[in-house]
């Protein structure tokens, strides 16, 4: 084997194993909907790093995607935890409270409805969009499992002039 394509091939080696570790650690999502809204829009893309889903190292506020049974298959859905296990969370009158304190949320917009009391069971999450009068999460189809999670968002990478980290 010749110098040159000795090189080419350490090279295609080199690219082979950087994608791959990518792959492990990072996965594109493409948003679709408008449950994000302000934040997120439909069609962004965006980064999600799958280690820190896998080691659930994530906390509320964290943007992250879950994998969600709809009935007929599973699919990828992109919210934000609002509760963690154990903690009490009471939705009314348009206001969100954890453990009995008021949470102030100024990414979100539209009116977060629905009358809800509850504790979020050990291993779950309680999820909710930023735009809370589109959104279906927690409040309809109850809280999620952590061992569901794929990853949380790190980065929003398209449109290409809105590239960002994202908290």
């Amino acid at each position: 084997m010749n110098k040159a394509t000795k090189e080419w091939l350490e090279a295609l080696i080199e690219a082979g194993i950087i994608i791959l570790i990518m792959f492990l650690f990072f996965w594109p999502v493409k948003v679709q909907g408008t449950s994000m809204k302000n934040t997120l829009e439909d069609g962004d893309r965006v980064i999600v790093n799958r280690v820190l889903g896998t080691f659930e190292k994530f906390e509320k506020g964290d943007i992250i995607v879950f994998k969600y049974n709809d009935g007929n298959k599973e699919i990828d859905i992109i919210k934000r935890i609002i509760a963690d296990e154990g903690d009490c969370i009471k939705i009314q009158n348009d206001k969100v409270w954890i453990n009995g304190t008021e949470i102030h949320e100024d990414y979100i917009i539209g009116e977060t409805y629905g009358d809800i009391e509850l504790v979020v069971p050990k291993d779950e999450l309680f999820v909710m969009g930023d735009n809370r009068s589109t959104s279906e999460d927690s409040r309809n189809f109850g809280t999620i499992k952590k061992d569901d999670v794929v990853g949380r968002m790190i980065f929003k990478i398209y449109p290409f002039s809105e590239i960002s980290v994202v908290k």
